[in-house]
């Protein structure tokens, strides 16, 4: 195919990545089409997770400039 590919343990990565793949992923190959979709179901439900919970952080630096004090 003449293009660049980086191959990683989609275990071991973040959640942030995890989502940035499933988002943008070209699948060259796939063995079992429910575990893929089960895995994308999970990083994006994750990542959902992790927006709501840093939100509350997020909102106090943009109302006070900072997180502490």
């Amino acid at each position: 195919m003449k293009r660049d590919v980086e191959i990683v343990n989609l275990k071991e990565i973040s959640t942030v990545f995890a989502a940035q793949i499933v988002g943008t992923k070209e699948v060259l190959y796939c063995e079992d089409e429910i575990e893929m979709a089960t895995y994308d179901l999970m990083a994006f439900k994750e990542y959902a997770m992790l927006n709501e919970e840093r939100e509350m952080i997020l909102d106090k630096m943009k109302k006070y400039g900072k997180l502490y004090g």
